[in-house]
């Protein structure tokens, strides 16, 4: 008899399966435990050190987890404005949990992680929309987060 996996996600992995140990793994956590932290009222960076042991990530991935989880807490208030401000034909209560999360998570590391390119934020994103959310998000996704981009470079540019 074969074993059934924890498909989850349809996607083919088991829900329990490891991601990378490096920041597209450390993203993966972060969502998870701020998934968590909506769904179950479960503290995030408690999500965070238990999905790091579990998975046995190394102590740079749980660090850049709980960085961008930080950020996210810490900012919620902007992140959401922003999300609301830009999304101009959805209001933030109809976009679905999991897709505010990836654009909170995608706009605290455009507006706070100096060391992350703004394209890469927006590409890491767009990843974790089509690994966790309908096959339509990541164009959404995309959208949202490429505009905050260019309206966060066009701000910096004007300050100087």
């Amino acid at each position: 008899m074969e074993e059934e996996i924890d498909d989850f996600f349809e996607d083919g992995q088991s829900a329990d399966e490891a991601p990378p140990d490096n920041r597209s793994g450390a993203r993966q956590i972060a969502l998870k435990a701020l998934y968590s932290q909506i769904s179950n009222e479960d503290c995030a960076k408690d999500q965070v050190q238990m999905l790091t042991s579990q998975y046995q990530s190394s102590q740079a991935v749980e660090d850049f987890a709980n960085v961008i989880v930080d950020h996210v807490d810490g900012h919620i208030t902007t992140l959401d404005g922003l999300i609301k401000e830009t999304s101009t034909q959805w209001s933030p209560e109809r976009i679905a949990h999991i897709d505010r999360i990836i654009l909170r998570m995608g706009i605290a590391e455009i507006l706070y992680l100096e060391d992350v390119p703004a394209p890469v934020a927006i590409d890491e994103a767009i990843e974790l929309a089509r690994t966790y959310s309908t096959a339509k998000s990541y164009a959404f996704v995309n959208g949202i987060l490429d505009t905050i981009a260019k309206r966060n470079k066009s701000d910096l540019t004007s300050r100087d």
